[in-house]
């Protein structure tokens, strides 16, 4: 006769190791820190502060990161707003985000994910822009 305390003192940790290997220390959602990506914008730098607070206040993005590597990436913003799904992996702490349908000329995105932080740095119309991605409570 099998002992269940035995079985279960056996499983515990093996099944501790599998969670932790396959996402489920990283998966959640991480917002965006809209107000230091849009302070690397020199126009934005410019404007009063009360035209910033409004400026970071009409815009948000969330990153969400599942524990079976699928992820969706979301922006809004008044002028382009976005709803993207697709797939991240980890390795170290070089994360790499695919979208499912990317557009022309888009590839894979890489950044890194350290300490719940998840920073990605894009280039668009010629600038380079580092977006900061925060790991939220549950």
């Amino acid at each position: 006769m099998r002992n269940p305390l035995r079985t279960l003192v056996l499983a515990l940790p093996l099944s501790i190791l599998a969670a932790c290997g396959g996402g489920a220390n990283v998966a959640g959602t991480y917002a965006l820190d809209v107000e230091a990506m849009l302070g690397q914008i020199p126009a934005m730098q410019q404007m009063p502060a009360e035209a910033k607070a409004k400026a970071v206040g009409m815009m948000q993005g969330q990153l969400v990161l599942n524990a079976d590597h699928t992820a969706r990436f979301v922006m809004k913003a008044p002028m382009k707003s976005s709803d993207d799904s697709g797939k991240w992996e980890l390795a170290g702490d070089k994360l790499t985000l695919t979208k499912d349908h990317p557009g022309e000329g888009e590839g894979p995105m890489t950044g890194t994910l350290k300490d719940g932080v998840v920073t990605i740095t894009d280039e668009e119309g010629g600038m380079k822009v580092t977006m900061t991605f925060r790991k939220q409570a549950k």
